[in-house]
């Protein structure tokens, strides 16, 4: 396996599982991607 296709392994695991599913304290026990969601949603009402 080439350095490219590891990369982009990891960068797969990240996006959909690190990402989607582990809650984190310092964003309010939300998933970093559920953040990004409310702080788009919040951004857009302003």
């Amino acid at each position: 396996m080439g350095l490219s296709r590891v990369h982009a392994a990891l960068i797969e695991a990240i996006e959909l599982r690190y990402n989607n599913i582990r809650l984190h304290s310092a964003l309010g026990y939300m998933s970093p991607n559920e953040y990004e969601r409310n702080w788009h949603e919040q951004d857009s009402a302003a």
